[in-house]
């Protein structure tokens, strides 16, 4: 296995000299140098085109090898297979595994042999940054969180004013409750979860052994897995609320609930941010952003391991 490390630069935004024409073709042993807004791990050029295409600033990208000498991919559970052609079938039948790693018969710890490790990436937009913020009003697109069909729907598990603290295992922003649940129902190993209202943090924590609450001033939950998760939340709209960051572009629109519909039908946008005529600022008056976010698997890391195996699941494929 090949260690892979892509760098992501952005050109300005500014440029008015740049052609709008889809260019698929890969230039080989071409460094386009500066100008990088982030660097991201990928096991092939494919891929790193990939998330180039689904970061909301990426025009161009450049990807490079280098070699790492630890692994922080998120395993979130662990056995036992024959080979890494059926870990990779458990992975695709397995509804949270975006990627696996097999370690082969001859790897030099026999205790570990044979050991398929499923592991989880993000596939559900998330908002990098909320803050309050007046003469705003941000929301999401109505198809972003349309989820697997079941014909059980959920009956929503949430606990007002109450907090279970500790076994966080992450910490997210999210716009409410209910969005806090849904990226807890996302995520394989959460068992429950608190939010904070007050600093738009979505508490994710992992404890299979037993659940203590105590009251305070946030929201808790439980996760959703094997029912249909009510997606009305993601339809609100909310005032004074900035989703910051990870802008497409902006459209000038007279009001928010245009603005909503605009990102609903533009098939890029997942969430969006409109300022009134009330901002301090009369120059970004009627501005609608539209953002989005990278929501294809993405390893956190790659890293050379001899005698390991790993790969996707094949879940999206023909």
């Amino acid at each position: 296995m090949i260690t892979h490390l892509i760098f992501v630069g952005l050109l300005s935004l500014h440029s008015s000299s740049l052609s709008q024409a889809c260019n698929p073709n890969i230039l080989e042993n071409m460094d386009f140098p500066g100008n990088d807004i982030t660097f991201l791990y990928s096991p092939d050029v494919n891929h790193c085109q990939l998330l180039c295409t689904q970061h909301p600033s990426c025009l161009f990208f450049s990807f490079v090898r280098a070699d790492w000498t630890h692994d922080d991919r998120r395993d979130y559970r662990s056995l036992f297979t024959g080979d890494h052609e059926e870990c990779q079938r458990v992975c695709t039948q397995d509804p949270a595994c975006q990627f696996f790693a097999f370690v082969k018969d001859n790897f030099s710890n026999s205790k570990v042999r044979y050991k398929c490790h499923l592991k989880f990436s993000w596939t559900v937009p998330r908002t990098p940054v909320i803050e309050r913020r007046a003469g705003v009003t941000s929301g999401f697109s109505h198809i972003t969180y349309q989820t697997q069909h079941f014909d059980k729907v959920c009956q929503r598990k949430l606990f007002p004013n109450t907090d279970i603290p500790g076994s966080d295992i992450e910490s997210l922003p999210a716009a409410c409750p209910e969005h806090c649940q849904t990226l807890c129902s996302t995520h394989p190993r959460c068992t429950y979860f608190t939010y904070n209202r007050n600093t738009f943090v979505c508490y994710l924590k992992e404890n299979t052994h037993e659940i203590v609450t105590r009251a305070d001033t946030g929201t808790s939950g439980l996760p959703h897995r094997s029912c249909q998760l009510n997606s009305n939340w993601a339809r609100v709209a909310h005032e004074g609320v900035d989703f910051k960051g990870s802008d497409i572009r902006y459209e000038l629109i007279d009001d928010a609930d245009t603005c909503q519909k605009t990102c609903t039908e533009d098939p890029h946008c997942q969430f969006y941010t409109y300022v009134d005529e009330t901002f301090f600022d009369c120059s970004y008056w009627r501005r609608c952003y539209l953002k989005r976010v990278i929501t294809i698997p993405a390893p956190p890391k790659v890293i050379k391991v001899t005698n390991v195996v790993s790969g996707f699941s094949l879940k999206n494929c023909p």
